[in-house]
C-alpha cells in the first residue's frame, strides 16, 4: 500500500484508509444528528450546549465528505495526466479537464462553503436567539444520563482519533488529509470529554442549590460557539483560495479542510503537546531542552493549582440582583438577615452558598380552568375549550365553572420573608389548593341565581380576603397582590345549551321590546304629523270657502241694491245678457233687402276658415 501510495503523482491514497474516513463520517454524521434533534428542542428537552456540541461534529462530518470526494478529483486528475491527444485533431480539447473544472465547483462550492454557510448561519442564530430566559438548560435529571452518553461517545473518538494517529505515522505515508481528519476526532473527543465533566459538575451543583442551574453550561457553550465560529471562517476562506488557484495541470490535489486553530491544538491530541510541537514546526521555538522541560514540568502544576485556588477563592463572592433578597447558609445554617442587591462576600464553596428570591416579581396563577395549552383568556364558554373544573353549588345537582387569576408575590418584610424561606417549598401548588378551597367555600351554599348576580368585583375581593387568610394563617410568606375574575358561566354540555337558549330568549324579549317601542314611537310620530296636515288642510279650505261664500254674499247684496233702484232695466239687462249668451252659441245671419246688407254673426274664426275655404275653391 505504501508504495502504491508513493507512486502515485496525485497524491496520498485514496482507497487504504477509505473505510476509516467513512466510519467517522457516519459516527460524525450520527452523533451530530442526535445532539442536534435534541439541542434544539425537535426531540427532547433542549439544550444550547448539546446544540453547540453538535456543530464541531457536523465541521468533522463535511471534512471527512470533502476528503472522499478529493479522491475522485485526484482519479479524475490522473486520467488528465494519461490523456494523450489523437493523431487526427490539432484543438481538440481534453474532456477530463472539463469534467475536472465541473468536478471542482461541485466540490468547494457545494460539497464546502455551501454547508459552511448554513452551519454559519446555524451557530450565529442559535448564539443570538437563545440568550436570557430563553436559554435551554438539560433538565436535573437527565444530566447524569446525558454526562454518561458524553463520556461513551468520548470513548468512541478516542479510537478513531488513536487510528488516525496510526495511519499518519504509517511509514511513507505523508496525508495532510488524514491528519487532519485526525484533528478532529481530537477536537471531538476533547469537547465531549469536557462535556461530560462539565454536566457532571453541573449535576452535583444542581442538588446543592436549584439556583445554580444551567451554571457550567452557558459558558461552555459560548467557548464552543466562538471556537466554531473562528474555525468556519477560516475554512471558507481557504476552501475559497483553494477553489481560485486549482489548476487541472497541477501534479496532485489537496482538499483544503485544514484548520489552523485547530491544528495548534489538537495536532498531538494532548493540548499542550500540540502547541509546542506547533511552536517548533510554524516558528523554530525549541522546547527540547532540559532546562525548558524541567521549567515547565515544575511550573505547570504550581500554576494549575493556583488558577483553582484562585477560582475556588473567588466562590466566596456572589451577587444579589436587583429585584432579589438573598439568605445566606454556612454549614447548612441559614443566617436571620436579609441581603440586600448588591455585591456580597460569604464562605467558599462548598462551605458557604446563598439562596436569592425574587420578592419583586408578581407570579400569576390560573385556577379554574387550565391554562398550558393556551394563552387565551376569553372564550365562547358554551364550547369545549380546554381542562376545565366545575363546582358544586348548594343543591348538589347543579355546578358552575368559574375563572380566576390570582397574583401573588414572596412578602417582603422580614417576618413573612422567612417564613417563604423556611417553609415554602412548592408556592404555585399550594397557592392554587388554597384558591380552589375558597373558591369551593364561597359557591357550596350558593345557588345559581346568587351567583349569577353577584357582583364580581365584590366576589373577587371576598376571595382574596379569604385566600390572604389562609397564607397567613398558615405562614406561608405569600402575598395575594390581587384576585381577578375572568369568567363565571355554567359547565359546558348538554346543559350549556339549555343555558345558552335561556340567556338567548331573555336577549330576544328584550330586543323585542325595545323593537315594540320604537315602532310605536315611529307610528305615533307619524300620526301626530298627518294630524297636523289634515288639521292644516282643513284650516285652508275652511278660509277659502269663508272667503267665496263672503264674495257671493257681496255679489248678491249688490244686485238687490241694484234690482230696488230700477227694476225694469235690471230686468232688461239680464235679459239682454241671457239673448248674448244664446245667440252666442247660435249662427245668426241678418239681411236687409233696402240696403243689401249682409251681416254674418258667427264667430271670426269661422268667418275666416269660411274665406280661406272659399279661396281654395276659387
Amino acid at each position: 500500500m505504501s508504495n502504491h501510495e508513493n507512486t502515485t503523482p496525485t497524491g496520498a491514497a485514496d482507497d487504504g484508509w477509505r473505510g476509516l474516513v467513512w466510519t467517522s463520517a457516519c459516527l460524525s454524521f450520527g452523533c451530530a444528528t442526535i445532539l442536534t434533534l435534541y439541542g434544539t428542542k425537535i426531540y427532547g428537552a433542549g439544550s444550547l450546549l448539546l446544540a453547540a456540541l453538535s456543530l464541531p461534529l457536523w465541521i468533522g462530518f463535511l471534512s471527512a465528505v470533502l476528503r472522499i470526494d478529493a479522491g475522485r478529483m485526484r482519479k479524475k486528475l490522473l486520467e488528465i495526466r494519461q490523456w494523450r491527444k489523437p493523431d487526427w485533431g490539432e484543438n481538440v480539447e481534453n474532456p477530463y479537464e472539463i469534467e475536472f473544472d465541473q468536478k471542482k465547483i461541485v466540490h468547494f462550492f457545494l460539497l464546502g462553503l455551501l454547508p459552511c454557510a448554513i452551519l454559519t448561519i446555524a451557530a450565529l442564530y442559535m448564539a443570538a436567539t437563545w440568550t436570557g430566559e430563553k436559554m435551554m438548560y438539560i433538565p436535573q435529571n437527565h444530566l447524569v444520563l446525558a454526562s454518561i452518553l458524553c463520556a461513551g461517545a468520548c470513548i468512541i473518538w478516542l479510537m478513531v482519533a488513536r487510528t488516525y494517529r496510526l495511519a499518519a505515522e504509517e511509514e511513507g505515508v505523508e496525508d495532510k488529509e488524514l491528519r487532519t481528519l485526525g484533528e478532529c476526532a481530537w477536537e471531538s473527543c476533547w469537547w465531549l470529554g469536557i462535556a461530560s465533566l462539565v454536566l457532571l459538575v453541573e449535576s452535583g451543583l444542581g442538588k446543592l442549590d436549584p439556583n445554580l442551574a444551567g451554571c457550567c453550561e452557558a459558558p461552555f457553550a459560548w467557548v464552543i460557539f466562538f471556537w466554531v465560529l473562528a474555525a468556519l471562517l477560516e475554512l471558507m476562506t481557504r476552501l475559497v483560495i483553494g477553489w481560485m488557484t486549482t489548476r487541472t495541470q497541477s501534479d496532485s490535489f489537496t482538499t483544503p479542510i485544514s484548520v489552523f486553530l485547530r491544528y495548534m491544538i489538537f495536532v498531538r491530541g494532548n493540548p499542550i503537546q500540540s502547541f509546542f510541537f506547533m511552536l517548533e514546526q510554524k516558528w523554530g521555538v525549541s522546547f527540547r531542552s532540559s532546562w525548558a522541560i524541567r521549567f515547565v514540568a515544575r511550573s505547570t502544576f504550581p500554576a494549575l493549582v493556583l488558577v483553582l485556588f484562585t477560582w475556588w477563592a473567588l466562590s466566596s463572592l456572589y451577587v444579589v440582583q436587583l429585584n432579589e433578597f438573598g439568605v445566606r447558609r454556612d454549614f447548612g445554617k441559614i443566617h436571620e438577615e436579609i441581603i440586600q442587591p448588591g455585591l456580597h462576600l460569604k464562605l467558599p464553596y462548598p462551605f458557604g452558598s446563598v439562596q436569592t428570591y425574587p420578592v419583586k416579581k408578581v407570579e400569576m396563577l390560573p385556577v379554574g380552568f387550565d391554562q398550558s395549552n393556551t394563552e387565551q383568556l376569553s372564550f365562547l364558554w358554551s364550547r369545549k375549550h380546554g381542562k376545565e373544573y366545575e363546582l358544586l353549588l348548594e343543591s348538589g345537582n347543579r355546578s358552575i365553572v368559574i375563572h380566576i387569576m390570582v397574583h401573588y408575590k414572596i412578602k417582603e418584610d422580614p417576618g413573612g420573608f422567612f417564613e417563604y424561606v423556611k417553609q415554602f417549598q412548592n408556592p404555585q401548588d399550594v397557592v392554587y389548593t388554597f384558591a380552589t378551597r375558597c373558591l369551593t367555600e364561597l359557591t357550596h351554599k350558593a345557588t345559581l341565581a346568587e351567583i349569577f348576580s353577584i357582583q364580581r368585583d365584590l366576589f373577587a375581593k371576598e376571595l382574596h380576603d379569604r385566600l390572604q387568610k389562609y397564607m397567613d394563617g398558615n405562614k406561608m410568606g405569600v402575598e395575594i397582590v390581587e384576585v381577578s375574575m375572568l369568567n363565571l358561566h355554567p359547565p359546558t354540555g348538554e346543559a350549556a345549551k339549555g343555558y345558552l337558549e335561556l340567556i338567548s330568549a331573555g336577549i330576544d324579549k328584550k330586543r323585542m321590546i325595545v323593537r315594540a317601542e320604537k315602532e310605536y314611537e315611529v307610528q305615533l310620530l307619524q300620526a301626530q304629523q298627518q294630524y297636523s296636515n289634515i288639521l292644516t288642510q282643513a284650516e285652508v279650505v275652511a278660509t277659502q270657502n269663508v272667503g267665496t261664500a263672503r264674495a257671493e254674499t257681496f255679489e248678491l247684496l249688490a244686485v238687490g241694491k241694484s234690482f230696488d233702484l230700477n227694476p225694469e232695466c235690471f230686468q232688461l239687462r239680464y235679459w239682454l245678457n241671457a239673448v248674448q249668451d244664446i245667440l252666442a252659441r247660435k249662427r245668426l245671419i241678418i239681411t236687409d233687402d233696402s240696403i243689401e246688407v249682409l251681416y254674418d254673426m258667427q264667430d271670426r274664426e269661422q268667418r275666416d276658415d269660411a274665406s280661406r275655404a272659399l279661396i281654395r275653391a276659387q
